[in-house]
């Protein structure tokens, strides 16, 4: 099968014989053109963040990966509505512009889960695009069409097939399908996978045996959740040519361990933090229950604005820790971004914005640019320790990465 994309494996280190190992690739977009993993992939999230800080400050990872999660509503229009195909391709557009320093693009439409409720009955009004998906054969036959369109539209290579969770019979007739179709044109497909998916294993081997694929997209979970498909990778594809991307990583998890800073050690290469979606937070009365406006709906609690949820990737040990009691941070950054007057300012006042709005926004958007970069900076480090058989040294220093890959059943 045709590959628009090359993936070489550097080194692996192993020498722990009962610990995960690690390990470095090359993935070559281009004769000139090259990305060394273990990586952190810019998201949309960032980017949106970087917008609300006046600074120079940019956003140059190499690789960069749009997530945009299909709810009721957007399914509907984009499969039912004309012109809705004409506003995601114009997203889809700036956001490449956006992206100019990364060399290669990723964009995930990724049907959700979740049914469309009543919120005063709890009745269902429209079924979860992932449920629709799997009962109407039609209907993912147009969405997937639809999803191959919109990326050749922009002038895609790399073509994002979202995980749809269907019997691996009638899964595998479709990557069969859609290979067919891809490798045509010398477009390559990378197919997106459920760490939790039943038939995982069964997928992969035949994405990477059947269509010797390099590159295989699987939806972020906790390894207590999908630990039997983990090892799988590790125990299978650590010596192989084939990168693994993982999408919606949590930010953080046991004992605030930065979450993509261990999956080096569980088969995945390159991470891309889940989108965060602010839900609104309902006012009570003094009873504990909901208030509710002359209209019945429910009354969104007046917003307060504080540092105590602000918080800063540490490279020392791999912790997102709170502003307020990680004093080392924030003396690190005040010498990092010495020549910008706004992040200086903002650092050196942030013990006295409590209640004001702007500042506040500005030093979280600043909390998350600064971890994507810092983030990367750590993978960069740690990518020369893997190629010289260092990893263990690496989990020496870093004690509360020892602690987490010592009782992986708390992740």
């Amino acid at each position: 099968m045709s590959s628009t994309v090359d993936v070489k494996l550097i080194n692996t280190d192993d020498n722990e014989k009962y610990e995960y190992p690690t390990r470095s690739l090359e993935i070559r977009v281009s004769s000139s053109k090259q990305i060394i993993t273990p990586t952190r992939a810019a998201t949309d999230y960032e980017f949106n963040q970087k917008a609300q800080i006046p600074t120079d400050i940019t956003v140059d990872n190499p690789i960069y990966t749009s997530v945009t999660d299909l709810n009721c509503a957007e399914f509907k229009n984009l499969m039912y509505v004309n012109g809705h195909y004409d506003k995601i391709i114009s997203n889809m557009e700036k956001k490449s512009g956006l992206s100019i320093y990364s060399n290669l693009r990723l964009f995930l439409l990724m049907p959700t889960v979740s049914d469309q409720k009543d919120e005063k009955s709890g009745k269902i009004l429209n079924e979860a695009p992932m449920a629709q998906l799997k009962s109407n054969t039609r209907l993912l036959d147009s969405f997937i069409r639809t999803n191959i369109r919109l990326q050749r539209d922009i002038g895609l290579k790399l073509i994002t097939i979202p995980f749809i969770e269907l019997p691996f019979s009638q899964y595998k007739d479709i990557i069969r399908g859609i290979y067919q179709v891809l490798d045509k044109s010398g477009e390559q497909p990378v197919f997106f996978i459920d760490m939790r998916y039943k038939d995982f294993k069964k997928t992969i081997d035949l994405l990477a045996n059947d269509y010797q694929t390099n590159m295989i997209g699987v939806y972020h979970r906790k390894y207590r959740h999908a630990n039997i498909n983990y090892d799988y990778l590790t125990d299978e594809y650590s010596r192989k040519d084939i990168a693994f991307l993982a999408a919606s990583v949590e930010r953080s998890s046991l004992q605030d361990i930065s979450t993509m800073h261990y999956l080096p050690f569980m088969g995945n290469d390159v991470y891309a933090i889940k989108r965060k979606r602010g839900f609104p937070k309902y006012a009570k009365d003094e009873n504990g229950d909901y208030t509710r406006d002359a209209k019945g709906k429910l009354v969104v609690e007046a917003s307060t604005y504080t540092t105590d949820n602000i918080k800063f990737f540490n490279r020392d040990n791999l912790r997102i820790e709170n502003i307020n009691t990680d004093t080392q941070t924030v003396q690190r950054f005040l010498t990092e971004y010495d020549g910008d007057y706004f992040i200086t300012s903002l650092l050196k006042n942030y013990r006295n914005i409590e209640g004001k709005k702007e500042d506040v926004e500005a030093l979280r958007a600043f909390s998350r640019v600064s971890e994507l970069k810092s983030s990367q900076t750590e993978f960069t480090s740690f990518q020369k320790l893997i190629n010289e058989n260092s990893t263990s040294d690496y989990i020496d220093e870093k004690t509360v990465l020892k602690q987490v890959l010592n009782g992986k059943e708390n992740l």
